[in-house]
């Protein structure tokens, strides 16, 4: 049985506190459990039932933390009337800024040496079940020919196993406390006789004023804000 391993990766802008992303498991590739009863047939008004688990592992970059607020679906349940089940879901997963270290809304700021660089951290997504389906078979006693008993049994298959490593790229920067001065001229310009305009440069006096930062939180779908 195939087992799907795939990575993939999102980024985090600098303007946003959270982010909502949606995947396809196994990067759409079907996710496939086959039953096949060993004798006899299905038992009448029988279907497959059986469930395909996800789980979120922790980070391997940060060990001992969940990179993910919240996800869905945890659990896939099956009922169908097949032999064959195959599963194409999304995962839905949401990650804040917070798990990197950086809280601009309670006053808790990360710098990072390169802001043009992400802090890079990862989380995984494991999944793995089966589906099972009740059989009947006539089966002998040995006694007379006409003694025969319906015995049932209980055919199992497992999905296709595998796991979504995702990393998430988070663009961090809060300015600097101590910015480098201005540079501007003082001088003046066309100062001849034979020109009829000057041009004037100088110093202005310096005005202190508030900055807003707006920051956003992102959806899944076409990155609009909430």
């Amino acid at each position: 049985m195939k087992k799907y391993e795939t990575e993939r990766t999102f980024d985090l802008p600098y303007n946003a506190l959270s982010r909502k992303i949606r995947f396809p498991l196994a990067e759409g590739e079907d996710i496939t459990a086959h039953l096949t009863k060993p004798r006899g047939e299905w038992k009448k008004g029988s279907v497959a039932t059986g469930s395909l688990n996800i789980e979120q592992k922790d980070s391997q970059i940060l060990k001992g933390i969940k990179l993910f607020k919240s996800y869905s679906p945890k659990k896939i349940s099956v009922s169908e009337n097949s032999d064959t089940i195959v599963l194409n879901p999304d995962v839905t997963a949401t990650v804040e800024r917070p798990v990197f270290g950086d809280d601009p809304l309670k006053k808790k700021w990360l710098n990072l040496p390169d802001p043009r660089k992400p802090k890079v951290l990862d989380g995984e997504f494991t999944y793995g079940g089966e589906v099972r389906r009740t059989y009947v078979y006539k089966r002998d006693t040995g006694l007379y020919d006409e003694d025969e008993i319906e015995v049932e049994g209980v055919a199992k298959a497992p999905f296709n196993p595998g796991s979504d490593r995702i990393f998430i790229n988070a663009y961090i920067y809060n300015g600097k406390k101590d910015l480098k001065p201005p540079s501007f001229e003082n001088k003046i310009e066309n100062n001849g006789n034979m020109y009829l305009q000057k041009r004037l440069l100088w110093q202005s006096e310096p005005y202190t004023f508030d900055v807003i930062r707006w920051m956003c939180h992102i959806k899944a779908t076409v990155n609009q804000v909430l």
